[in-house]
C-alpha cells in the first residue's frame, strides 16, 4: 500500500499520488525480489535535495513487456507506456527527478525522456540517458529548464 501524503510536505514537492503504479515494497519487475523496500520512505533528502518518497511510476518498455507474464490488459494497466497529466502548476529554474531503469543501456543512450510542457505552451524534452549503476555520471545539479546553454525559463509546468 502506498503511504498518503504527509499533511505537512510542502507544496513544492510534487504529489505523484495519483500517477504511482506500485508501492515501494511490491515486487514491480518480472523478478521476485526486484524492489526497493530499502529505500527510506517519506520526506527524504537525496543528493541534497528533499523529496516525496512513497510510491513507483513504473513505465513500459520493449524488454519488460517481453518477459511479463502478465496479460494484455493488465500489462497496460501496470506498466503504462508514459505518464501524461502530471501537474506541477509553479514556478521553476530547475526540476529534480529520481529516476531509475532496468536492463542495459549504454551509458549515454537515450532510455526515455521528460517532456516539460511550459504555461506559456512551449515544451522541453529532458531525456533519461543510460548510466552506470555506479553512480558514475549522476546528475546531482538538478536540471535547468530552458535553451541549450542552460539559460532557465521561468513559468509554470507540467509534465
Amino acid at each position: 500500500m502506498i503511504p498518503d501524503r504527509d499533511p505537512g510536505t510542502s507544496p513544492s514537492l510534487v504529489d505523484l499520488s495519483a500517477h504511482y503504479t506500485a508501492p515501494l515494497d511490491n515486487d514491480w519487475l518480472v523478478s521476485r525480489s526486484v524492489n526497493l523496500n530499502t529505500l527510506p520512505k517519506g520526506l527524504q533528502t537525496l543528493a541534497g535535495t528533499l523529496f516525496d518518497v512513497r510510491g513507483i511510476l513504473q513505465l513500459a518498455s520493449t524488454e519488460l513487456l517481453l518477459q511479463s507474464m502478465l496479460s494484455e490488459p493488465e500489462k497496460s494497466r501496470q506498466y503504462p507506456r508514459a505518464a501524461e497529466g502530471v501537474r506541477v502548476g509553479l514556478k521553476a529554474e530547475k526540476i529534480h527527478f529520481v529516476q531509475a531503469s532496468a536492463w542495459s543501456a549504454a551509458p549515454g543512450d537515450k532510455v526515455g525522456e521528460y517532456v516539460v510542457h511550459l504555461a506559456d505552451g512551449q515544451k522541453q524534452s529532458i531525456p533519461h540517458l543510460g548510466q552506470s549503476i555506479t553512480g558514475e555520471g549522476d546528475r546531482q545539479d538538478g536540471l535547468r529548464l530552458g535553451d541549450d546553454q542552460g539559460g532557465a525559463v521561468p513559468g509554470r509546468c507540467h509534465l
